[in-house]
């Protein structure tokens, strides 16, 4: 089993970003996760969050292709956040650092260099 792509510390931070993006309506959780095709149908747009959280729990974190639904849902949420001062961009920035990561260009999770 490899290293997880993202830390625990980091998933957490961008789950907050999400649900942020998606209580500010600039980002619909709901929509994200059909548009990636995490699900068929979600009738009820009040259950995404519960679903949301379901599908973190089960990602397999080492994998890129399970993951990678999830990243795009974090980055377009990052992108979609108001960026200030005391946003949580930069606790995201920090933690993502740590595991050689950046966002970049909106919605892009990307290796620095």
């Amino acid at each position: 089993m490899g290293a997880p792509i993202l830390n625990r510390e980091s998933v957490n931070l961008l789950r907050q970003c999400v649900l942020i993006a998606d209580d500010l309506h600039l980002f619909g959780l709901n929509k994200q996760l059909l548009s990636e095709g995490l699900v068929r149908n979600l009738a009820d747009p009040y259950k995404a969050r519960h679903l949301f959280d379901s599908l973190i729990e089960m990602a397999d974190w080492t994998k890129a292709e399970s993951v990678r639904p999830l990243l795009q849902i974090f980055g377009d949420a990052y992108a979609e956040c108001p960026k200030t001062e005391h946003s949580i961009h930069k606790a995201i920035d920090l933690e993502l650092a740590k595991v050689g990561l950046k966002i970049e260009d909106a919605s892009f999770l990307k290796f620095k260099k």
